[in-house]
């Protein structure tokens, strides 16, 4: 999550943001009986939906390399034991603090883009 495009260099990943953040709130936007009409903010950044937009890209991710088919939890446990890494415990880490980086950061006694 980076947010506003600083340098020319970084549009396209400014704009890809606010096409996902565009496409996802348009989603969102669809009425239902449960919802029948929707209310929608006026404006929006892509920092405001960050967790629910990277979990939509999580899902993706996981259904191009067809992850879903397996249990997702074991897929990490391997993962994490044949390369040496944490990602399950930062996982769990991030979703006991309700998606807040810097509450699983401190929790995990690490910085904020470690998590990241």
């Amino acid at each position: 999550m980076r947010g506003i495009a600083e340098q020319i260099r970084e549009l396209p990943r400014s704009r890809t943001e606010a096409v996902r953040t565009l496409q996802y709130l348009m989603r969102q936007q669809s009425v239902t009986r449960d919802n029948p009409t929707p209310q929608l903010p006026a404006a929006a950044v892509f920092e405001d939906y960050w967790p629910e937009l990277n979990l939509l890209e999580i899902g993706k991710y996981t259904a191009d390399k067809h992850l879903d088919k397996f249990d997702v939890i074991d897929a990490i446990r391997a993962y994490d034991a044949t390369d040496h890494t944490d990602f399950l415990i930062t996982l769990r880490a991030y979703f006991d603090s309700n998606a807040n980086v810097s509450a699983a950061a401190d929790r995990m006694h690490v910085h904020g883009n470690t998590i990241r």
